[in-house]
């Protein structure tokens, strides 16, 4: 691999749910509609809570009480929901584009790496105008079968990029593990669904309050 200075320079790969947008109504709708499609009880907001982020099938399963057999099925009406309504109640969070481009012109190359279906994850990238940063868009395929860890090894090969050139940027415990999996470095959110600036300090995360911070704890 190339080291920084001979690549694309400093990679930034971003979560997507909780890091760059608050993607929550669409995906506890989804959960919602999912539900009522299978004649199971429809979960609140409080028991969705935890479940941005993670592998759709198995919180499928696990939210909504479904058997192996059941979560293929599952997985076809959420996603078929998602795209044609769920994803529409995604926002961007206040100040990210702006973020974006004070680290592009201090010269970072900056991916995605989501947990979200690969399509959805790109269409939300075009529909917010975020195109233009992002060298590549990273999600999980229609068998659930990659995973973060797979999706940043992708990023450090297709930029030539050394783990210890690289930043994670992710909201929640399984980004951090990720980021842990592959040696490349993580920095928190708690702007998001996730870590707090409580859990952060006694970890020892370094962390932003607000997309504006982040450039400062990337350096």
């Amino acid at each position: 691999m190339r080291c920084r200075g001979d690549g694309l320079g400093r990679l930034v790969v971003f979560d997507m749910d909780g890091t760059i947008a608050d993607t929550s109504a669409g995906i506890f709708d989804s959960y919602r509609h999912t539900a009522q499609a299978l004649g199971r009880r429809v979960p609140d907001d409080s028991e969705l809570a935890d479940v941005i982020g993670g592998a759709l099938p198995i919180n499928l399963g696990r939210k909504l009480g479904l058997s192996p057999e059941e979560i293929p099925m599952a997985v076809e009406i959420y996603r078929d929901y998602y795209g044609k309504e769920g994803y529409k109640e995604s926002r961007l969070y206040p100040e990210f584009r702006e973020m974006l481009s004070v680290l592009k012109e201090k010269g970072f190359s900056m991916s995605v790496a989501t947990m979200k279906a690969e399509r959805f994850a790109k269409q939300l990238v075009r529909d917010w105008g975020l195109e233009e940063y992002f060298i590549s868009v990273h999600g999980v395929d229609r068998d659930d079968r990659v995973t973060k860890p797979d999706m940043i090894r992708m990023c450090l090969a297709e930029t030539g990029t050394a783990p210890g050139d690289c930043t994670l940027v992710g909201d929640t415990v399984q980004d951090r593990s990720a980021a842990e999996a592959v040696g490349v470095r993580f920095a928190a959110v708690t702007y998001g669904f996730g870590y707090t600036e409580d859990e952060c300090r006694r970890s020892g995360i370094r962390y932003a309050v607000s997309p504006a911070e982040l450039p400062n704890v990337i350096e």
